[in-house]
């Protein structure tokens, strides 16, 4: 028990109830506890808070500017749909199915057939790692932003992923 409060639970604590609504203490021993309770331990003032608007205080800093959040990125290597079909793409450029889009660089790593490094415009993108036919595990690039930029700036990729989602 809470030594700043046994001497006020003191008031009702082995009191009997005195109707059946009661949860097995005296209605007037608790009101007493109540009242007393209150007037040792007052309500505290309220907090006084100041409101800051930091939508305002970030834009005093300097670079920071606010993306829309409606906006559509025409690319989005955190959207499984658009990564499926880059990945589809990277695919079917190493296994020769089509060109490699321009722009876009396989380079094999340690001149394996099935360990590629990926690069749009020359910003590293993934490493694709083939396990057999059509299994493959890929490593994105750490820089989102980066790959966002690289892939939307190159319209022949941007084409074919959008291609890729319309027919799939």
């Amino acid at each position: 028990m809470d030594k700043n409060l046994d001497e006020l639970t003191a008031i009702y604590r082995d009191t009997m109830p005195t109707t059946k609504v009661n949860v097995g203490y005296d209605q007037v021993a608790v009101s007493k506890f109540v009242k007393m309770f209150h007037h040792r331990y007052p309500k505290p003032d309220g907090l006084k808070l100041e409101h800051q608007d930091v939508f305002d205080q970030a834009k005093q800093i300097d670079g920071f500017h606010v993306d829309d959040p409606n906006k559509e990125l025409l690319f989005d290597p955190l959207n499984s749909s658009h990564t499926e079909a880059l990945e589809n793409i990277v695919a079917n450029a190493i296994d020769g199915d089509t060109d490699i889009p321009e722009g876009m660089d396989i380079d094999s790593v340690d001149d394996n057939d099935d360990h590629f490094k990926v690069y749009v415009d020359g910003t590293p993108i993934m490493e694709y790692i083939k396990k057999d036919e059509r299994n493959y595990n890929v490593v994105y690039d750490h820089d989102n932003v980066a790959i966002t930029k690289a892939i939307t700036n190159n319209p022949q990729i941007v084409q074919l992923i959008q291609d890729w989602l319309n027919d799939n």
